[in-house]
Order: C-alpha cells, then structure tokens, then sequence
C-alpha cells in the first residue's frame, strides 16, 4: 500500500500537524511544516541557537541592534515623556512617527520632482537646496 509520502509519523514541532516528507530535504531530518507562523518559530530557534554558539554571530546582532536604534531615534527626544507615555513616547509610537515622517519626505520630494521635471534623488536634493538658499536671500515675508 502506498502511503503518498508520509514515512512514519512524522509532526511538526509547532503545530503539531503532521507532515508531508520534503524530498529536497533528502535525508535530512524535518521538524517544521510549511504553514507561515511554523517556519517563523524555524527560524526564530535557528537564530537562538546561532546566538547561543557562536559569538561572531552575538557581536553581529549587537551592532545591528545598535545602528537600528541610532536609525529609529526620535527625532525630537526631549519632547518625549522620559516614563515612556504618551502615545509618541512608547515603541509603536516612536515606529508611527517615523513612519509618517518618512511618508511626507516621499510626498515632499514627489511634489518636488512634479514640479521640477527632476527625477534623479541627488539632482533634486541639489535643487531643493537652492530653491531653500534663494528663500533665505529675500528674507522673512510679511503678511
């Protein structure tokens, strides 16, 4: 009787579904199944185990860690409650205000580039910056 590639009972570590043999796998154990949320836990226990033996990997993590927080600062930290309250100060906050001032950078420079007919990043940054000089040189504007 053929079994359609179960061999054994074989059953994911996460679910606990059990699972189809892979045959790329060859004779390579399988643990997880093929569902989203199981190769996430994959490879969060992978990550795991490579920070826990290898400490080229550990210095490689804490520097990311590092530039990632230098990178998500808020651009504004004095404003920010120091407990963490307020709807800026806690970490989904920090990510929102982030997220919307990249959003208006995207708008700005799109409306720049409409205007202009300059669609090179570098070329526009350049154009903006001397359309910014020359508003400076006329001065404040009274209304």
């Amino acid at each position: 009787m053929d079994n359609h590639g179960w061999t054994g009972a074989l059953r994911c570590c996460c679910c606990g579904v059990l699972i189809k043999r892979n045959p790329r796998l060859g004779d390579r154990d399988q643990h997880y199944c093929g569902k989203a949320g199981c190769q996430r836990a994959r490879k969060a226990a992978w990550h795991r185990r490579k920070y826990h033996d290898s400490a080229a990997f550990r210095e490689a993590v804490k520097k990311r860690v590092r530039i990632n927080r230098r990178t998500w600062r808020a651009p504004e930290r004095s404003e920010h409650p120091a407990d963490g309250t307020g709807a800026s100060g806690t970490d989904g906050g920090v990510r929102e205000l982030h997220a919307q001032v990249q959003e208006m950078r995207l708008l700005l420079s799109g409306m720049a580039s409409h205007t202009t007919g300059i669609v090179n990043g570098t070329d526009l940054a350049a154009c903006l910056e001397r359309y910014t000089e020359r508003g400076r040189m006329l001065g404040p504007v009274e209304a």
